[in-house]
């Protein structure tokens, strides 16, 4: 059954919102394209939490550029064999075929350990790669600054470590005929696989890799075993060629044990690395732990033409699943990759990424990259979850209260040291404290869009703030600032206090329009204040 999530129109009940990608003039409604077709693979152990969390921040995400999804299940890995006897059914293939994009949990455990080789988890995986034919796995290793410490390596090591693996998915040695078992001259049971690499597979790897090279540092590094492989020293000469068509990039070569020495050694040499299907798996896994953990890392497989697939590094994690203590943000990543490399919707991405990072700089953290120490607080899978959709607005309520107390102690000083020449009884104080509160406790509702995905890069963000925070200074000051001036303003007071006070509150509600205007125009920032 297929779940549709994400408005179609506007972002906040109806309130004008910005057409993503740009501003328009006529903000009463936004053009919207039809929705984008997902295939939701929540698999084994960990991955029905870590999806659900990254489900609810991907349709607000979405909601809020005026994008909206169709998210469709499908069973795969060992849930699938449980219901079907199969780890990839062909439903499930269907499903994905027919969709724009697919977004995988995880899957596998300790359950499916014992069954036959061609009927564990990890072949629905395998099947999955091959039907889609997503030949080209993208895995960045980015060393955020917040988590640097988190790291099993020194500071000074991981610290700016940006990493691309590109691995080439769906050839070499998983993939290679013949495999099996056989017996030898001596009677003894044997195993064998076949590494095997045509020149159109490495071509097209190798072009994947030069791209997304000349598109970052234009740095390639290509890791094979070419001194003892023949499917190595094939790899190393197409590469080579393909390699002449950019001349812009600089290229390198790499022997799979050196570089798995140097990504510990000196990670920050490495900018984009290819490599193939079983040298990439290993070194992606272990790149991963220049961040501290898996937990953080995302992946993106895709063709060229088909639907891709996008999944966190990690795997199910069965000894703590269900006990809500897994790391969503690498399921999060995931859907960004996928927002971005399939589904052309990089705003969306970069809110989701943006969230990522707001809630790390709060200093919120899941177990696996949990230290303590001051400025960090120990949240729960679904809590992670909770926190990227929207924080309370303790900025607005802080903002609020300061307008409320502010005009209310200037109409107080005003009428009483200057007009009344007395001081005004407590009773006149009640209304303006009981609208600081009612202030307050609006400014705590979240509102759609959250207090992270609401907003687009640093600097948008920073003006959307400021003018937010003046705004609801100025707007709530009016009304308590209204409110003084009509329940004390005659009480002895004469034509001046009014005056003073009308002055005063008309002022205010035209500055709080003004900034209120500028913070809807704030390219970036998705909120209208007050329904305006």
């Amino acid at each position: 059954m297929a779940l549709a999530c994400g408005r179609g129109v506007g972002s906040r009940g109806g309130a004008p919102a910005r057409v993503a990608g740009g501003r328009s003039r006529a903000r009463a409604c936004r053009v919207v394209a039809k929705a984008h077709k997902v295939a939701v693979l929540s698999g084994d152990g960990i991955g029905p939490e870590i999806m659900d969390a990254a489900l609810k921040v991907l349709s607000k995400a979405g909601s809020a550029e005026g994008e909206s999804f169709t998210f469709t299940p499908a069973l795969i890995g060992g849930a699938a064999i449980d219901a079907t006897g199969s780890p990839l059914p062909k439903e499930t293939m269907d499903i994905c075929k027919s969709s724009d994009s697919v977004l995988l949990a995880a899957i596998g455990g300790y359950k499916w350990d014992t069954l036959p080789a061609e009927q564990r988890p990890e072949r629905g995986l395998l099947g999955l790669r091959a039907g889609l034919n997503a030949f080209a796995n993208l895995r960045p290793a980015i060393v955020p600054p917040q988590l640097a410490d988190s790291s099993p390596l020194k500071r000074e090591i991981v610290e700016g470590v940006d990493i691309l693996i590109v691995r080439e998915l769906v050839g070499g040695i998983y993939f290679g005929q013949p495999r099996g078992f056989g017996t030898n001259e001596k009677g003894e049971r044997t195993g064998y696989n076949t590494d095997v690499y045509s020149e159109s597979e490495v071509e097209r790897i190798a072009r994947v890799a030069f791209d997304a090279a000349r598109k970052r540092g234009k740095r390639l590094c290509s890791v094979e075993k070419s001194n003892v492989l023949e499917v190595s020293q094939l790899w190393k000469e197409v590469v080579i060629r393909v390699g002449q068509e950019y001349p812009d990039v600089e290229l390198s070569h790499m022997y799979i044990d050196n570089a798995a020495m140097q990504l510990l050694r000196n990670p920050r040499y490495f900018d984009v690395v290819v490599t193939g299907n079983i040298f990439g798996d290993i070194l992606s896994d272990e790149a991963s732990m220049l961040a501290g953990s898996l937990g953080m890392l995302p992946s993106a497989s895709i063709s060229g033409g088909g639907p891709g697939i996008f999944e966190p590094v990690h795997g199910s994690a069965p000894d703590i699943a269900g006990q809500d203590l897994a790391n969503p943000l690498a399921m999060v990543l995931s859907a960004a990759m996928m927002c971005r490399y399939d589904l052309n919707i990089p705003k969306v991405a970069e809110r989701l990424e943006t969230a990522v990072n707001a809630a790390l700089d709060k200093g919120y953290r899941t177990g696996d990259i949990f230290k303590q120490q001051e400025g960090t607080t120990l949240v729960k899978c679904s809590e992670m979850g909770a926190l990227l959709e929207g924080l309370p607005y303790g900025m607005l309520a802080a903002g609020a209260l300061f307008g409320t107390g502010w005009w209310i102690w200037c109409d107080v000083v005003l009428r009483s040291s200057l007009v009344l020449g007395a001081a005004v009884p407590f009773p006149h104080y009640l209304p303006g404290i009981v609208a600081t509160l009612a202030v307050v406790l609006m400014a705590l509702v979240p509102r759609d869009g959250g207090d992270y995905v609401g907003y687009g890069d640093e600097g948008e963000q920073c003006r959307s703030k400021c003018c937010l925070f003046v705004a609801w200074c100025l707007a709530f000051g009016s009304i308590a600032s209204a409110v003084v001036v009509l329940l004390l303003g005659r009480q002895g007071g004469g034509d001046l206090a009014v005056d003073v006070g009308a002055v005063a509150q008309t002022a205010t509600i035209c500055l709080s329009g003004l900034v209120t205007w500028l913070a809807k125009s704030a390219e970036g920032s998705d909120y209208s204040l007050m329904g305006f």
